[in-house]
């Protein structure tokens, strides 16, 4: 489904709106979705305000990595902050104060990686360049500036050789120039941050290329490519530096290297002069003492070198060493636990304080990483932040009443493998719990549609992303998870991206999908329970792009909304044959009418087809809801959005008990209700036949992209994609003051 995320309309319009106990409704969250995972990678940064900053790989609202910050709170400790969610991206990379008090940072997902900024205060998140594969790709570690105000980075891929590059960006205009093309023979994929010398040049380190390419130091001009090798590493003096190098007082460059004779052995501390000469091995690590150096050195107030090692089958947790400059007195100062971590990565930072600040990627409480303080008097680690197990994150699918009396529900993404789940919960909010976790190599991804309860009482739904990426699947389980089956998966020739299934009077399943098939426009497809005699009864050219689920009308006939095609390609509505004959265009959007339906229909009491566009209506292309015939006549528009009642409603209506239809807008974040009886039918913004019942803040949950179910005492269920205690959606209940339950309303009554 496409949909827009304009997280500040959203937030900006949901702030228009009091709370929802101002129009008479209760509203309660019923679970906060939590997609943080974590895993960071890279030094944690200390900002001009004594807060620490940091990244993580993975995780945030959408599971693309996050920046973070850890402020403290006068009590000694500190508090834990989600300043940016990234969308697209990942990082591996630390962060940079610059001058002018902005962080910046790169991503490094090697598409459209891009050089960021943000404001201190967590606000104003920008792009201020993004890298081309002729600039690099994958830069993988934090920015510098340098003396002359630009920021210095590296890449370590991209470039004219695609073996890397050096580059200068202007933080004022986002300029790039590239510095220089890594060649292999002289080095190739800078893994370590830049270091400015007392001289001016940049100093760096390559993971792999050079002589006998096992990676090099080298040294650059900022002002043009004056790119020297300075020392080749082979097996006999440690080989694939990772980390940035530091320069001491006595002007030798200090740094490790990942490992040693081989890739499983661990590595080494190393210095030499800015000529290249001199170079000395000033420790090799020891089984004993931990595994791979992929960090690099701080020194302290006291003068030793600090480092963190990885871990070793007999220390798996990792270590955190010290040693002088000469290489003389190394200790491991303290052994890390499972609690407090497992696997840094990266260097360990000097705060003002003079305590010593570090990450581990994996381990702590739930595996995915923490962020500690480590101090060198006494050799005591404290945990700041343990990093949470991943929940399942951005609904998009209506929830559904489980025979056993849970409602269960899909998330696109999260759970263990990262890739959607299926989870159920009590109406009363206990009892959460994931009850099937997609595996993209098993049985799919991205399970964007809500469930339905077969006749045998079976929970049956699809995944927009199908084995290793290609077509998506159908699948059926048990309530509770069990006896999960992958029904049927498509390879595109048959349809791509299914958005649901529904069973029909005969018992069979039947659904579209936005593209594959014969024209790679969707297909409409049935199947059996059991996955036989599947068949694709209608290969979509024009109109084409089903994102919602089939409706079975009174007549037998199978009804649903294309998102394009028709006259003015704005989305048309649709009925055909359950046999695959008599496929016919019943409706064609034009805009004033709505365009662009995502959302199915539904099918009233008094025969009349219902549902929503999510844009057109008016000049604000808010989107509309609207009626007509089962043959396709007295097609009526009966709301038009104006923004103060939300926009962009992408889900199914409910059709209630009480006669009434209710809906959810995404932007603009409103739960309504229609009375299709009203007189007059027709309403802009808050008229006869429309009811705001709820508008979402950030808080609890915003941004619903599915619809509500509703309870035999009329209380309402749904989902939101985003916000919450932890930005990854709600789960949530509301329940209708008496007034707004009503009773079944009268033909022509005004309700």
């Amino acid at each position: 489904m496409t949909v827009p995320r304009r997280l500040g309309l959203l937030v900006l319009a949901a702030a228009l709106f009091a709370t929802g106990s101002a129009f008479g409704q209760t509203y309660s969250v019923l679970h906060d979705f939590s997609p943080e995972t974590g895993h960071p990678l890279a030094p944690l940064l200390q900002a001009s305000d004594e807060s620490l900053w940091g990244t993580t790989y993975g995780g945030g609202a959408y599971g693309a990595g996050s920046i973070f910050s850890l402020t403290p709170d006068g009590l000694g400790g500190f508090t834990y902050a989600e300043r940016h969610a990234f969308t697209n991206g990942y990082l591996a990379a630390g962060l940079v104060q610059a001058s002018d008090g902005l962080i910046y940072g790169v991503t490094d997902s090697g598409f459209l990686d891009r050089i960021f900024s943000i404001a201190a205060d967590g606000s104003n998140f920008q792009t201020v360049h993004t890298l081309t594969n002729a600039e690099g790709q994958y830069p993988a570690c934090a920015l510098i500036q340098g003396s002359d105000g630009r920021l210095y980075g590296v890449a370590q891929g991209g470039g004219a050789l695609n073996f890397g590059t050096v580059f200068a960006v202007s933080p004022s205009t986002g300029v790039l120039t590239v510095l220089h093309d890594f060649d292999q023979t002289h080095g190739s994929m800078p893994l370590g941050s830049l270091l400015e010398g007392a001289d001016g040049r940049l100093y760096g380190t390559t993971l792999a290329g050079g002589s006998s390419g096992s990676g090099v130091v080298f040294a650059i001009e900022e002002s043009a490519d004056s790119f020297i090798t300075l020392f080749d590493f082979t097996s006999a003096n440690g080989r694939h530096p990772r980390a940035a190098l530091i320069q001491l007082a006595d002007g030798f460059l200090y740094g490790t290297t990942a490992d040693n004779s081989s890739d499983s052995d661990p590595g080494t501390v190393f210095k030499v002069d800015t000529a290249g000469n001199n170079y000395q091995e000033l420790h090799a690590i020891q089984p004993n003492e931990g595994g791979q150096l992929f960090g690099g050195l701080v020194q302290g107030a006291d003068g030793l070198l600090y480092g963190t090692a990885g871990g070793i089958d007999a220390l798996p947790n990792g270590t955190i060493y010290r040693l002088d400059s000469a290489g003389g007195n190394f200790e491991v100062v303290h052994t890390l636990t499972a609690a407090e971590g497992q696997s840094s990565q990266a260097s360990l930072a000097r705060a003002t304080d003079d305590l010593l600040y570090g990450t581990t990627a994996y381990g702590a409480v739930d595996g995915n990483g923490s962020a500690f303080q480590f101090d060198p008097a006494t050799n005591d680690v404290i945990l700041l932040r343990a990093f949470a197990a991943p929940d399942a994150f951005n609904s998009w699918g209506s929830l559904v009443f489980g025979p056993d009396g849970f409602l269960y529900g899909t998330c696109e993404q999260g759970g263990p493998q990262g890739f959607g789940t299926v989870f159920k919960i009590d109406p009363s909010g206990a009892g959460y719990s994931i009850v099937h976790a997609f595996d993209l190599d098993v049985d799919g991804a991205s399970p964007v549609a809500g469930l339905v309860v077969g006749s045998d009482d079976a929970l049956y739904g699809t995944t927009g992303v199908g084995l290793f990426g290609i077509g998506g699947t159908v699948f059926r389980m048990d309530p509770g998870g069990s006896n999960f089956a992958m029904i049927h998966s498509f390879d595109i020739n048959d349809g791509s991206q299914p958005y649901g299934v529904i069973q029909a009077s005969d018992g069979r399943l039947y659904g579209g999908t936005f593209g594959g098939g014969q024209f790679f426009d969707g297909v409409v497809y049935g199947l059996d329970t059991d996955g036989q005699n599947f068949e694709v009864l209608h290969h979509f050219t024009s109109p084409f792009g089903m994102q919602g689920p089939l409706m079975e009308a009174a007549d037998g006939k199978l009804y649903g909304t294309t998102q394009h095609g028709g006259a003015l390609d704005e989305g048309t509505i649709f009925r055909i044959d359950r046999d695959g004959g008599n496929f016919e265009v019943i409706h064609e959007f034009t805009g004033p009418d709505g365009r662009f339906p995502t959302a199915g229909l539904v099918q009233g009491a008094n025969g009349k087809l219902y549902g929503t566009a999510g844009q057109g209506g008016t000049a604000g292309d808010f989107g509309t809801v609207f009626e007509l015939d089962p043959s396709g006549s007295n097609f009526q528009v009966l709301h038009r959005f104006g923004g103060l009642d939300g926009w962009y409603s992408y889900s199914a209506l409910l059709k209630s008990t009480d006669g009434y239809l209710y809906g959810t807008t995404y932007i603009g974040s409103t739960i309504f209700r229609i009375n299709p009886f009203a007189t007059p039918a027709f309403s802009n913004v808050l008229g006869a036949n429309f009811a705001l019942l709820y508008a979402f803040d950030s808080p609890h949950g915003y941004a619903p992209l599915s619809g509500v179910v509703q309870d035999a005492d009329g209380t309402l269920y749904g989902t939101t994609n985003q916000g919450g205690a932890f930005q990854g959606g709600v789960v949530y209940k509301l329940e209708l003051a008496p007034a707004a339950k009503g009773r079944r309303p009268r033909l022509g009554v005004n309700r």
